[in-house]
């Protein structure tokens, strides 16, 4: 079953948190480590949840989806969307861009799918080398009119930049 499945891999995340602060020097039995690795574990499962969801067909989108006539940007910025970067493991965050076509999504869906145009700022950035807390690292994927038209490209980044 899936809830025995992710029970395994928490329980193998807790193990290997265990490791990895006892290789770190540090004494997994003290008292405020006792639970950290079972903690730390949920956290990475938690974080991780959507590695194993698929943005194909409207399933991650419940009936979320209304037929419209209008074919112009949608932006949803500054949300608390969030998952780890593959190179450190860190949180990133987003901003998320589409255009319809003849459908819209509802907008709090839009979290649950950032999968057509995305600018994240990574953490690994300000939580270690060069530790800058401004500094963005800018990761896009243009496809569609994104990729194809400099003036919606432009359009998207005004909208986001925009205070």
């Amino acid at each position: 079953s899936v809830s025995h499945h992710i029970f395994d891999r928490v329980v193998l995340y807790g193990e290997a948190y265990s490791t990895a602060l006892s290789e770190l020097g540090e004494d997994t039995e003290r008292e405020g480590l006792l639970r950290t690795p079972l903690r730390a574990a949920n956290a990475m499962q938690f974080f991780t949840k959507g590695y194993q969801e698929t943005t194909q067909g409207e399933s991650i989108l419940n009936d979320a989806i209304f037929n419209e006539s209008h074919d112009e940007v949608v932006v949803v910025k500054d949300i608390d969307f969030f998952s780890l970067c593959e190179h450190h493991l860190v949180p990133f965050f987003a901003h998320i861009a589409y255009i319809p076509n003849k459908k819209v999504v509802g907008l709090s869906k839009l979290i649950n799918c950032a999968f057509v145009f995305t600018v994240f700022s990574h953490m690994c950035m300000t939580m270690r080398g060069v530790q800058r807390i401004n500094a963005k690292t800018v990761t896009s994927v243009l496809l569609g009119t994104f990729r194809q038209d400099p003036k919606t490209r432009e359009e998207f980044f005004s909208l986001i930049l925009r205070k």
